[in-house]
């Protein structure tokens, strides 16, 4: 992954992650981002370092989106669930397709 810098266009290298897809930026700067070759959701400090998994391995995780300290995560494929994943970890389907 790449960082650009928004007022000098900068662009530095933020962390390595093979196969990112789908990513969102929290609001305490925590990046969360689908790591494909995983299948999982990997969470990253403001500048970087790999914080560990958010969740267990999903089928074909694809978007992620965080909130209030609950993470979501789009399974892309036939089944196209949303998962909810709480802060204490616990995974509930929210809708399927």
């Amino acid at each position: 992954m790449r960082r650009i810098d928004p007022a000098t266009g900068l662009v530095t290298a933020f962390a390595p992650i093979d196969q990112p897809y789908g990513i969102d930026v929290a609001a305490d700067g925590t990046v969360s981002v689908v790591e494909g070759s995983q299948n999982r959701v990997v969470r990253l400090s403001p500048t970087g370092t790999r914080l560990g998994f958010v969740g267990p391995a999903f089928a074909v995780p694809y978007d992620v989106e965080v909130g209030g300290g609950v993470t979501y995560v789009l399974e892309a494929g036939p089944a196209g669930y949303i998962r909810r994943i709480a802060p204490d970890g616990t995974v509930t389907t929210v809708s399927r397709r």
